[in-house]
């Protein structure tokens, strides 16, 4: 018996399902009206969840996988990836220097997320834009290169740079969302690469990773308590901050039962195409701003959580969010289909994009027009790859 992505994503939600019922305990008739709540809604989104997992299952119960990588993908990915990591060299310089600040001010975070400044400069900003660009690729990128029988450190280690700097400068900015979608992305990524990874790699993965990941949840944390106190100096009426943690971590489910499934209306494409819509002209803004307000024109708050089924709801209602989800399904275990024992490394990035969705099931995850632009990216890469045979 291993722990694989199922098994890892099944646990994490119901990790997520017992923070929902510690929440609805806590918050009931005080921070939101959970009066309405019915089982219905509940055996939907349990329907939702498991049609989005079926491509991880069907990966993870393929016995005998090899991970194929032909010797022209091998040099691409070996060249680019060191592209990849020079130019992240500047940006994480910065970052480096401007993270005392953090550490030694708790204060400093909760400031810096109320404000939301870039500290780059123009040089680190363009840089740290184009690495940006390919955030969803290095995950699955360093798990590949710590496969292979002959390692090259000085990737890996330039890759476990450039994974770094993005955790140090969402602390920089005070933020905790991505840095935590950020951790949770790499676990489940290396759980589907697990299997061509040696035993001995694999230990020290392990050891190593939960000593940073570790490192990573005490700085959220750190901004976590810098953040509830600001909010709590301005009077909620959020009495501790475990409470305000089961807020962000369990409220998606009971929103979505009390608020979401009753909504007729849709958004017209805003959650799930925004990429598409900005490209025509068919869309006023695509800023966190404007989805709000895009969603409360559905009668509803725009600026709480309805997990990421909630987001495809707001555009598709009922019946159009289930096809949605199975074709987005369908087509993903079509792509990943596995064949004489081989699977690809491009087929592993969309397993991992796939993933992605569920590990991170507070709201969904290519929402937002930037988190699209680099979705494309990352696909435009895959195929870059996959032709190189």
């Amino acid at each position: 018996w291993q722990l694989n992505g199922t098994l890892y994503i099944l646990f994490f939600l119901l990790f997520s399902g017992i923070i929902s019922a510690f929440y609805w305990n806590v918050s009931n008739g005080t921070i939101r009206n959970y009066s309405n709540l019915t089982l219905i809604p509940f055996f939907y989104l349990i329907i939702g969840y498991l049609i989005t997992l079926m491509p991880i299952v069907k990966y993870d119960i393929t016995p005998r996988k090899e991970l194929s990588i032909t010797n022209k993908q091998g040099v691409f990915l070996h060249y680019f990836t060191l592209f990849l990591i020079i130019i992240s060299f500047e940006p994480f310089g910065e970052n480096l220097l401007h993270l005392p600040s953090v550490i030694a001010n708790s204060d400093y975070a909760a400031k810096m997320y109320d404000s939301r400044v870039e500290y780059l400069s123009f040089i680190g900003r363009k840089l740290n834009r184009i690495s940006t660009s390919f955030e969803l690729i290095y995950p699955p990128l360093l798990f590949y290169f710590l496969q292979k029988k002959i390692i090259s450190k000085k990737i890996v280690y330039g890759l476990i740079m450039v994974i770094l700097s993005f955790w140090i400068h969402e602390l920089g900015l005070g933020g905790r969302s991505k840095l935590v979608q950020n951790i949770l992305y790499l676990v489940v990524c290396f759980f589907l690469m697990r299997p061509y990874i040696n035993a001995c790699i694999t230990k020290k993965i392990i050891l190593y990773g939960s000593v940073v990941i570790g490192l990573g949840i005490c700085m959220v944390l750190l901004i976590s308590i810098s953040r509830f106190t600001s909010i709590e100096a301005e009077g909620s009426n959020i009495e501790n901050i475990w409470i305000w943690l089961g807020l962000y971590a369990g409220e998606g489910v009971l929103n979505f039962n009390s608020l979401m499934w009753y909504v007729e209306k849709s958004t017209g494409g805003d959650s799930t195409f925004i990429f598409l819509k900005d490209l025509l002209g068919l869309t006023k803004g695509s800023g966190v701003e404007d989805n709000w307000a895009t969603v409360s024109k559905l009668g509803i708050p725009g600026n709480i959580f309805y997990t990421y089924i909630g987001s495809i709801f707001e555009d598709f209602n009922k019946i159009g969010t289930l096809i949605f989800l199975l074709v987005f399904s369908t087509i993903t275990i079509k792509l990943t289909k596995i064949k004489n024992g081989l699977i690809t490394f491009p087929q592993i990035i969309i397993l991992c994009l796939c993933a992605r969705v569920l590990v991170i099931p507070t709201f969904y995850t290519y929402t937002s027009l930037m988190a699209q632009t680099n979705l494309l990216c990352v696909l435009c890469f895959s195929m870059v790859i996959y032709l190189k045979k």
